[in-house]
């Protein structure tokens, strides 16, 4: 699971005790008959009912709510766990396709009792959520600062964001690497979990470079005016930044210098 914004300490720790049970679950959990392959843009509901359960084998699955993306699963999590609770709103879909295999109600009850580890890694995968969901709540409670994000896709080649451009949006490579070029020269890379684009947006300055996919990418997009918020509101994303430009800087100095001495 992959939850927008930063954290508390406490939270990521949730986080991570949360995914570790999801992989479990991926190892126990047998293939369903009911395999299904959702593609981008399909909501999950208009493939199967509310109230069964659905693990994700295979990409990555945004749980929507009032048009808004408030979490992302991996696989191993579980889909449709709120069950057909007539006032959850949830719904799920995609950006890349993504593989799930369908439990109905019944069939997940048979395989709990079936296999008591299962159970086990189930119950604690539940638990989990709801300790990680109460204390996301009051993170977002105290803060008051998420950001609203778009996520798009990229095929190998397209253009990112464009040298001299604008700058309305502050990235984060979610999937895939990309290049940065600058005039046409190539300077650097953007690789998966980076944060690019922050310079120019903090500045209200053009792009200063161009970012091109170097393979299937998939990005998300924050607006620059929510990204300062989130700045202000947790001074941690900072330091990703300022890590992010040391990368970069060093890899430009590697290759003025290795430039230098092919001359």
């Amino acid at each position: 699971m992959f939850l927008l914004g930063e954290h508390v300490a406490s939270v990521e720790g949730l986080l991570e005790y949360v995914n570790s049970s999801a992989r479990s679950l991926q190892r126990l959990l047998p293939p369903s008959p009911n395999n299904i392959e959702l593609y981008p843009g399909t909501d999950l509901f208009t493939r199967i009912p509310r109230g069964h359960l659905c693990l994700v084998r295979r990409g990555m699955l945004s749980a929507v709510m009032d048009n808004r993306v408030a979490y992302i699963l991996q696989p191993g999590d579980v889909a449709g766990i709120e069950g057909g609770i007539k006032a959850a709103t949830v719904s799920y879909v995609c950006e890349d396709p993504v593989e799930l295999d369908c439990f109905s109600p019944v069939a997940f009850q048979e395989l709990m009792k079936e296999n008591q580890q299962l159970s086990n890694t189930w119950q604690s995968y539940v638990v989990g959520l709801m300790t990680l969901f109460s204390h996301s709540y009051g993170d977002i409670s105290k803060e008051q600062h998420r950001p609203q994000a778009g996520f798009t896709r990229y095929k190998p080649g397209d253009v990112i964001i464009r040298q001299g451009e604008e700058a309305d949006n502050v990235y984060t490579m979610m999937k895939g690497d990309a290049k940065v070029f600058i005039d046409e020269q190539e300077v650097g890379e953007v690789h998966e979990g980076e944060i690019f684009g922050a310079i120019a947006a903090l500045t209200n300055a053009p792009r200063n470079a161009t970012v091109v996919a170097g393979n299937s990418c998939t990005v998300m997009a924050v607006p620059k005016t929510q990204f300062v918020s989130l700045i202000h509101a947790h001074p941690e994303t900072c330091f990703h930044l300022l890590e992010n430009m040391a990368r970069t800087i060093n890899d430009l100095n590697r290759r003025l210098t290795g430039d230098s001495a092919a001359l």
